[in-house]
């Protein structure tokens, strides 16, 4: 297993073929820097489920190419992503420490799946869901 945190740099440099990064099930703590993938511009696949892994989840935000990120089971924290890559098809943050209300934007064209069961979200759930 590991374990420990992940340094801002851990993935600077990273090689252009870099597409996916399976960290799940380890005993992985701290929260992910924003900007910790800014330098993988072809990383599509993200799972990090199953970790101690916390904070927000501003890291999202500034990845364009994330095509499925599965975050469930962690101590995220906060609210929901303020920003959703525009060709997202899966997004799991079931069981984190979610709070706060679905954003009304939250209609990206690709999204498939958007799971995010056992959190503390509260209010009215958007129209724009049903478009999912």
């Amino acid at each position: 297993l590991l374990s420990g945190s992940i340094a801002p740099t851990s993935f600077t440099p990273c090689s252009t073929d870099l597409s996916q990064v399976l960290l799940q099930a380890n005993q992985l703590s701290g929260s992910l820097h924003r900007d910790l993938f800014v330098g993988c511009p072809n990383i599509e696949f993200l799972e990090i489920s199953n970790n101690k892994l916390g904070g927000s989840l501003d890291f999202i935000n500034n990845r364009t190419s994330f095509l499925y990120v599965y975050a469930s089971n962690c101590q995220f924290n906060g609210n929901l992503p303020s920003y959703l890559p525009p060709r997202l098809g899966d997004l799991d943050l079931r069981s984190n420490q979610l709070e706060g209300s679905i954003p009304s934007w939250m209609n990206p064209p690709y999204v498939q799946q958007l799971l995010i069961s056992n959190n503390r979200i509260s209010g009215i759930i958007p129209p724009s869901i049903g478009l999912l």
